[in-house]
C-alpha cells in the first residue's frame, strides 16, 4: 500500500512564524519506526513533517492529494488535534475515498470521539508498530480489521474496539528508523540555538516506559512496562547512523538516559572503544538522582555535551506532592556535578502545580538562579490528557480546547488563555511570575557573561529576551514585570 505518515504541527506552530523561529524540530523517531516496520512488509511510505517543510494546511492537502496514497496516518497530540481537524477536513474533501487512521496519545484515549464525528475510520491504540502493520495487510487484503489487536475501528456504524496488543518484548528486534520522504539535514531540524546545535541530532532510542510516577506525566501510563535496548546494540545503531547519514549529534528521547550508572560505563566504554567520542557529540535527559560526578566525567569523555534535567520545583513539599521522588539537595548536588564535568545544563521547571502558591513559584525561580544551571525554562503546568493531573483536573476543564494544551509557551506570545492555575492563584499572577522569573534568571551578569564566552548568548538569550520583551511585557507592562523582578 501506498502510506502517507503525517506530523501535524499544532496551530500555533503553522502559523506563527515567532513560534518556529525559537522553538526546535527533531527527526520524527516514532513516525520513523512505523515506516521502518511498513517498509520491511514492502509498502511504499513518505513521512510528511508539516511545520518543517513550511507546508500550511492547504499546501499539505494539495501534497497529499498529489501523492495520493491510500492511508493517511495522523500522529495525534492534543496540542495539534486543532490542526488536525482542519487538515482531515480537507483531505474528506479533496480525497473523499482515502482512509484516514490516527495514533498517538490523543487518539488512543479519545477514540471514540474522534470515530463517532467522523475523523477517522480506525484508531491504532498505543504502541503502533505492529498494530499498524497489522491493520495495513487486512486493508490490502481487502479485509476487516475484525482481529487486528490494538485497533479501534467504525464497523457499520458501531464503535468495535478490538483486544489490546502486547508491548513489544524485545525493543532490539525493532528496525533503525527509516527518514522516508525525510530531508533529514533541512535548516529547521539543524536550528538548536538554545543548546548551541546547528547540526540535525540523530534521535535514539535506548528504552520505552518509566517507573517513576509523576502526576503531570502520562510515561507510565503510556509505557506500563519498563524496557531497554541492549547498550552495545544502540552504539551500533549510532555508527551505522553516523557513517550512513553523516550525523554529528545524537540525543536520546528516552525518559531518561543512563538508567543505571552500570549502563552508562558501559555505554560510554563502547563509544569511547569504537572512536565514536571523537566524530560525535551527544545529548540526554536524566534524574538527578540517576548521576554523580564520577558518572558525569566519563560521559563527558565519551562525548556528552549537553543534560537536560527535570528540576520540576524549588519546593520540597511541592516536589513530594506531585510524586517527583527525588530531593532538592539530589538536585544541587547534580547541577555542581554537571559544573564541574563541563557538561551543558539545561533546567526544566514547573510553575503552578498542584499546591502551588505565589511563593512556592517564587521559591522555583530563586532555587533555579541558586543551581545556576546554563538555562532555564519556566513552564506553566498543562494537565495533559494521559496524566493523573489531567484525571484529577478533567471535570474542572474543557479538554476539547485544544490550543490551551499549548499554553505553556504562553510568555512566547501572551494571546492564549491558560486552561487554569492552582487554587489561591490566578491565570495572570501566574503568568507574571514566569515571565519575570525569565528576566530575572537570564538578565543576571553572571549569566550574560557566561553566555558571551560560550558565544551561546546571540540566538538563546537573545530568542528569550525578543519574546519576552517584544511579547509578554509590553502586553502586561514593563513596569509591572520590572516591580516583580524586585521583589
Amino acid at each position: 500500500m501506498k502510506v502517507a505518515l503525517v506530523l501535524p504541527g499544532s496551530k500555533a506552530g503553522v502559523s506563527n512564524p515567532r513560534y518556529n523561529q525559537l522553538f526546535p524540530y527533531l527527526l520524527p523517531m516514532s513516525a520513523g519506526y512505523l515506516a521502518a516496520v511498513l517498509e520491511k512488509e514492502g509498502h511504499d511510505v513518505t513521512i510528511y513533517d508539516q511545520v518543517p517543510r513550511r507546508l500550511s494546511n492547504e499546501e499539505l492537502v494539495q501534497v497529499l492529494k498529489r501523492d495520493a496514497p491510500e492511508l493517511i496516518g495522523f500522529s495525534a497530540l492534543t496540542t495539534t488535534v486543532t490542526n488536525i481537524l482542519e487538515l482531515v477536513k480537507g483531505i474528506r474533501a479533496e480525497m473523499p475515498g482515502t482512509k484516514i487512521v490516527w495514533g498517538n496519545q490523543h487518539a488512543t484515549l479519545f477514540a471514540d470521539d474522534v470515530l463517532t464525528n467522523g475523523y477517522a475510520d480506525f484508531i491504532v491504540r498505543g504502541e503502533g508498530e505492529y498494530t499498524l502493520r497489522a491493520a495495513v495487510a487486512a486493508l490490502e487484503a481487502g479485509k476487516s480489521l475484525e482481529g487486528v489487536e490494538g485497533v479501534t475501528w467504525m464497523d457499520n456504524g458501531t464503535i468495535r474496539a478490538n483486544p489490546r496488543r502486547e508491548l513489544i518484548a524485545d525493543l532490539d528486534e525493532l528496525p533503525y528508523p527509516s527518514w522516508a520522504g525525510v530531508d533529514v539535514f533541512a535548516e529547521r531540524y539543524m536550528y538548536l540555538p538554545l543548546i548551541g546545535v546547528y547540526s540535525t541530532p540523530l534521535p535514539v532510542m535506548a528504552s520505552r516506559g518509566c517507573p517513576f510516577k509523576c502526576v503531570f506525566c502520562s510515561q507510565d501510563q503510556w509505557f506500563k512496562n519498563v524496557r531497554l535496548r541492549d547498550p552495545v546494540k544502540v552504539v551500533d545503531e549510532i555508527e551505522e547512523r553516523v557513517e550512513r547519514y553523516g550525523f554529528k549529534w545524537f540525543g536520546f528521547n528516552d525518559a531518561y538516559f543512563p538508567w543505571t550508572k552500570k549502563i552508562g560505563f558501559q555505554f560510554a566504554d563502547e563509544l569511547i572503544r569504537r572512536g565514536l567520542h571523537k566524530k560525535v557529540r551527544w545529548i540526554s535527559e536524566t534524574r538527578v538522582d540517576m548521576v554523580d560526578e564520577e558518572l558525569l566525567v566519563r560521559l563527558k569523555e565519551a562525548g556528552l555535551s549537553v543534560l537536560f534535567f527535570g528540576f520540576e520545583s524549588g519546593n520540597q513539599k511541592i516536589l513530594d506532592g506531585v510524586g517527583k521522588g527525588t530531593t532538592l539537595e539530589q538536585a544541587e548536588a547534580a547541577a555542581k556535578a554537571c559544573r564541574k564535568a563541563g557538561i551543558t545544563s539545561i533546567g526544566f521547571f514547573m510553575l503552578g502545580l498542584p499546591g502551588d502558591t505565589a511563593e512556592t513559584c517564587w521559591e522555583t525561580v530563586n532555587f533555579a538562579i541558586k543551581l545556576d544551571v546554563d538555562f532555564a525554562k519556566f513552564a506553566v503546568t498543562i494537565p495533559y490528557p494521559g496524566s493523573q493531573l489531567y484525571e484529577d483536573m478533567k471535570d474542572q476543564i474543557d479538554a476539547k480546547q485544544f490550543e490551551k494544551f499549548n499554553s505553556w509557551y504562553n510568555w512566547a506570545s501572551g494571546d492564549e488563555e491558560l486552561l487554569g492555575a492552582p487554587e489561591g492563584m490566578t491565570v495572570a499572577e501566574l503568568l507574571e511570575i514566569q515571565r519575570a522569573g525569565m528576566f530575572r534568571f537570564y538578565a543576571r551578569p553572571t549569566q550574560v557573561v557566561r553566555h558571551l564566552t560560550k558565544g551561546t548568548i546571540p540566538l538563546s538569550l537573545m530568542a528569550y529576551g525578543a519574546f519576552v520583551l517584544g511579547e509578554g511585557l509590553v502586553k502586561n507592562s514593563v513596569a509591572r514585570v520590572k516591580q516583580l523582578v524586585k521583589k
